[in-house]
Formats: structure tokens, sequence, C-alpha cells
């Protein structure tokens, strides 16, 4: 089982009696993902139908709920869906904390068909999708890795990671034939870089701009080790082909960072 954030809180408190500077947390949590199996591609497949499925069911299922629950957890204009609707995971997650908030003051709903279908739409899409991110969790470790002493935490890089995959499983589209393993590492990967891009400076630098920084940082590396000294602007210019004063510029960030 994944660590959740109150269980990293617990260790945290040292409730067990160890210190917290003796608990390695990120060790914790990896040998945590170790047990989880990963999926082959059949499995892949059921689970994305089961997700679709299960979407499409809770896109209907609100059409049915009575026209009062309807218009008040959806608002003005968005009551109606159409049978062929795949609503996106976060209009699905309003939707339902908008129905908890109603069932409130209106309890007799739990009673009633519609009601019925559409916690089991809910169950079956969260079964679906954890089960789906839950496999992933080591390949957002092993993106994460990659990405260290760039400024954020490896706690951190692990959690916006988890972000892009729970986005990947969103957007799959398991009839294109693609393995999601691949599909979801370029969500992975983009969600850690704009997280490092947006959190772990003090000026911030656009997120199109990060890879020429990290061409920057490579090559000044690489240079060092040939020259025996720090290159200068214009030799890693020319280093990694691109204009002298958009070096000048990215080295100029790093130094105010």
């Amino acid at each position: 089982m994944v660590m959740s954030h109150g269980q990293i809180e617990h260790i945290r408190d040292g409730t067990e009696g160890q210190r917290v500077s003796d608990v390695d947390l990120t060790g914790i949590y990896l040998r945590e993902l170790g047990p989880i199996p990963l999926l082959d591609r059949e499995k892949e497949v059921e689970l994305a139908t089961r997700l679709e499925r299960a979407r499409r069911d809770y896109a209907r299922a609100v059409v049915k709920l009575p026209a009062a629950c309807r218009s008040q957890i959806l608002g003005n204009g968005q009551a109606r869906s159409r049978a062929d609707d795949l609503w996106s995971m976060l209009r699905i997650e309003t939707c339902h904390q908008a129905l908890a908030g109603y069932l409130r003051g209106n309890p007799s709903l739990r009673r009633k068909q519609s009601h019925a279908a559409l916690a089991d739409a809910k169950n079956r899409i969260d079964r679906s999708r954890d089960a789906m991110i839950k496999a992933n969790l080591r390949l957002v470790a092993h993106v994460a890795k990659k990405f260290c002493n760039q400024g954020m935490p490896f706690l951190d890089l692990l959690q916006e990671g988890n972000i892009g995959l729970m986005k990947a499983v969103e957007k799959f589209e398991y009839r294109r034939g693609n393995k999601f393993s691949t599909y979801a590492f370029w969500w992975i990967k983009q969600a850690i870089i704009r997280a490092i891009a947006d959190k772990s400076r003090t000026i911030r630098i656009p997120v199109h701009l990060m890879g020429k920084v990290r061409d920057v940082q490579r090559a000044s590396r690489d240079l060092e080790k040939t020259l025996g000294r720090p290159p200068g602007a214009r030799e890693i210019a020319q280093q990694i082909q691109v204009p002298l004063k958009t070096v000048v510029e990215i080295l100029g960030v790093g130094s105010s960072n």
C-alpha cells in the first residue's frame, strides 16, 4: 500500500520513538512501491475501458437525478448530458462534492435508484483509476530521479509527478494502441519540469526556457572538465549552438537564485 500524507506526517511526528532525522521517508516510500505489480497491455486496456465506461455511466446517471438536485449540483445551463458524454475527472469530482452537500439537506435521495446508479459509477471510476495510478507509481519515481538536485526535494518531485500521472490516466486513449507507461512518461515529466520552473526559484523562469537552462548547465559542466576551468558564456553558446545573449541571460538568472 502506498503511504498516505497522514502516514508520512505520523512518521514525521516520531510517534514510534524515532526522531524525524532517523527516518528515511524516501526509502520507506520506495519500499512500499516494490510489491505493487506492473500492468501488462491487456490489463491496461481492461482498466482503461472500465474507467471510460464508468465515466460515461456517471454522466448518464446525473441526467436521471431529480431536476431540483441536478440543477443545484450542476448549475444553470449544465444540467443536460448526452449518452456519449465523457466527463472530465475534475467535473466528476466537483459534481460529487456538490451532491454530498445536497444529500445533507435531502437524505431521502439516497433511497432512489438514480442515486444508487450514480454512486456505483463513482465507485467504479475510483477503483479503475486508483488501480492504474498505483501500478505506475514506480514510473513516477524513475522519472523523478532524473530531476534531483534541481531545487526541489525528491518527495516533492514525486508529488508533482503523481499529479502528472493522474492526468495521464484521464487522458489515455487505449484505442490508439500505445502502452500506458510510454504515454504517461510524457505527462509525468512535464508535470515535474513545470513544478521546478514554478516553485524552485525565487525568480520564475518560463517553462519553455527550462530546457535551455538545463542545456547551458550541462554544457558548462562538460566544458569545465575539458578546459580545466569555468567556461565563458561565448564558449557555452558555441558548444550548444544558441545565441550568446540567451546564454548570458540564463547565466544571469541562475546567479540570482
